[in-house]
């Protein structure tokens, strides 16, 4: 129900520091800077905060002073979701001076580092499906030779057989049937031309082909996914080629400049010219898609993305506790299909799971030292050779075929880590060569961190999961199948690969490292500030503000916080690596929740932080807020805070 505004304290404990205020309380009315006090209060609806298993890391970021919620942030799988009680762009709040200020705070927020000058490498957009990334992909898609083909072969080699030595050896035999020898030669012919033309009819009638591969990310709540797939359609002698998608999806042609430098599919795609397109015409229905392709090559294959959002028929779920250095956790699958080579990854390492049957929980208790990474290899790569594999298996490359499942998943692994495929600008895979953001391409000439310096650097995670899982599914999870190409059902070979977020729990002992907790933007007070690169700023004047969230524990018991502030010029190779190249110009302060007042933090010479009255800094709701500044009005560049944390949960 909707209520009057009530007071809104952003000096309180759980709220925002002083200088970075929107409203403030004076009595019993809410007062801006310049006490223009609106005409009419506006409403709010009152609500109190429910922990869902939906969502993750639930925070208030603006409550009233009896509580209410006003503006409350949630995690829900790889995106956020903001909740706000009042309307801004509503009267009387619209003609309000302060409004203003209450939408830049939102924005700053929601937005963070996108609202930052872009600067530094050039950058690219990483294509339909991020296709640039995920290049290696597209060897999956080109169909084999199929049985039928293997038929016409032996039948024309039956042919040539029949025709020589058998006809002669048949001659020899019987003298007699000289005579008749071409009525011989014109019954042969006659009988493997009806088997060839019945065959090559068969063939063609059937040599319709789309083999795919489905990148299947699921919700948190287990029950609803967003699906990506790739497709290579061959529909030999078939002119043009009409694809109906069943249900709502976007769905595209892969354009040939995308696939400059892979040779399965851009030579079939195109007669010689790299920048060409095949003309696409396609229609957008409540129910479904179609799509015309122009087809001159009468043997060519068409890469197609198409992403759909589906309902899944049954449920995934995972839990995940670090109890005393084990980590406890169970995966269970109510899905219709079963699940392949299961793995929960972490930021560089991971934990194998292996098969799970339909209906089947699969639990497991892993000490944490066994966990540990292995110095500059992608997960990917540590699969791989926990698997018996080299790393970066990928037997397309020397025009091999993966021969088990096994090895099919392996090689997967590798082409949504960037092997098998390289792109022109990129100077070599973008992922190994240049510095990825969600589905943007940094060019950095080849210089990038080691994998292990960045916790949403390896594409197998999810970007701000605490845990990922990771299967195969023996059959399709797409309850709306029905593809259907020039009006036929096609043969093919098809691939769903699967991810979902999970949540970690705390209880008993923990230690929680610095990867798991990086800041965010969360407000800018600069006019130079900038991101060079992802998690890397710099600026000269004014100042950026992080937020670091503590972990969504109920009875979390801190001993000491570690912050880490990376400065990118006195440790250009990571913090307390070597020694310092400069004196630091970063002057770093920290909230003080208690007197409500900024401190300087002074950071060690490993560019560190480390208290042990935690309470001071934390916040009601959790909340540790860094500012960051230049001492000497100096260009400055540095990473993102990270935090780590000692303590104890308590169920």
């Amino acid at each position: 129900m909707p209520a009057k505004l009530l007071p809104v304290n952003l000096h309180g404990q759980d709220l925002l520091p002083p200088d970075t205020h929107l409203l403030s309380f004076n009595g019993n009315t809410i007062v801006p800077a310049n006490n223009d006090i609106p005409p009419i209060l506006p409403t709010i609806s009152t609500a109190q905060l429910r922990q869902q298993s939906t969502f993750s890391n639930i925070q208030t970021i603006l409550s009233s002073n009896n509580n209410t919620p006003l503006f409350v942030q949630a995690r829900q799988g790889a995106g956020l979701v903001y909740y706000l009680a009042f309307d801004p762009g509503a009267p009387p709040l619209d003609n309000w001076d302060t409004s203003t200020g209450i939408w830049q705070a939102i924005l700053q927020r929601a937005l963070g580092d996108r609202l930052l000058i872009s600067s530094g490498a050039q950058s690219y957009d990483g294509g339909p499906g991020q296709i640039l990334t995920r290049g290696g992909v597209v060897s999956f898609l080109t169909p084999n030779i199929s049985s039928t083909t293997s038929v016409l072969i032996l039948l024309l080699l039956g042919y040539i057989l029949f025709l020589g030595p058998v006809r002669m050896w048949y001659l020899r035999k019987r003298p007699t049937s000289r005579l008749h020898n071409w009525r011989i030669v014109l019954s042969t012919v006659l009988v493997f031309s009806l088997l060839s033309f019945g065959l090559a009819a068969y063939e063609k009638a059937t040599a319709i082909t789309n083999n795919s591969v489905s990148l299947l990310q699921i919700n948190q709540d287990g029950t609803t996914g967003h699906m990506t797939t790739y497709m290579g359609i061959l529909a030999p002698n078939q002119g043009d080629v009409n694809v109906q998608f069943p249900g709502e999806n976007l769905s595209e042609p892969i354009d040939t400049p995308y696939l400059d430098h892979n040779s399965a599919l851009s030579a079939n795609q195109s007669s010689g010219s790299s920048s060409s397109s095949t003309q696409t015409t396609v229609t957008y229905n409540p129910n479904n898609t179609g799509m015309t392709l122009s087809n001159s090559n009468l043997w060519s294959i068409d890469p197609i993305i198409s992403e759909q959002d589906l309902q899944l028929q049954g449920k995934l779920s995972g839990h995940l506790v670090v109890r005393d250095n084990h980590l406890l956790g169970s995966v269970q699958n109510n899905l219709p299909s079963a699940l392949s080579d299961a793995y929960v990854l972490f930021p560089h390492t991971f934990i194998p799971l292996g098969h799970i049957d339909p209906g089947q929980t699969r639990n497991f208790d892993v000490l944490l030292h066994a966990t540990q990474p292995v110095s500059e290899q992608t997960l990917a790569d540590q699969i791989e050779r926990q698997a018996g594999l080299a790393g970066q298996y990928f037997p397309f490359q020397q025009k091999k075929q993966p021969q088990t499942d096994l090895q099919k998943h392996m090689a997967l692994l590798s082409a949504l880590s960037g092997v098998g495929y390289s792109y022109s600008a990129c100077e070599g895979s973008c992922l190994t060569h240049a510095i990825t953001n969600k589905s943007t391409i940094y060019v950095t000439g080849g210089q990038i961190p080691d994998p292990n310096l960045k916790n949403d650097y390896d594409p197998l995670l999810i970007p701000g999961a605490q845990a990922t899982l990771i299967a195969w599914a023996d059959q399709s999870l797409n309850q709306q199948q029905g593809l259907t190409i020039n009006n036929q059902t096609p043969q093919g070979q098809h691939t769903t690969f699967v991810q979902m977020p999970l949540k970690l729990d705390y209880s008993g002992l923990i230690t929680i490292p610095q990867d798991s907790v990086t800041g965010n933007v969360v407000e800018i007070s600069s006019f130079d500030a900038g991101a060079i690169l992802p998690g890397a700023y710099t600026l000269t004047t004014g100042n950026l503000k992080f937020e670091l969230d503590l972990p969504d524990v109920p009875h979390l018991y801190i001993g000491t916080i570690t912050i880490t502030v990376p400065d990118l010029i006195t440790h250009p190779s990571g913090p307390g690596s070597g020694s310092p190249i400069h004196n630091s110009n970063i002057q770093t302060k920290i909230y003080n929740w208690q007197t409500h007042n900024w401190e300087h933090m002074q950071l060690s010479a490993n560019d560190t932080f480390t208290t042990n009255q935690p309470e001071n800094y934390t916040g009601q709701n959790g909340r540790i807020l860094i500012q960051l500044a230049s001492k000497h009005a100096t260009q400055i560049y540095f990473g993102k805070p990270t935090l780590s944390i000692n303590g104890n949960a308590i169920p």
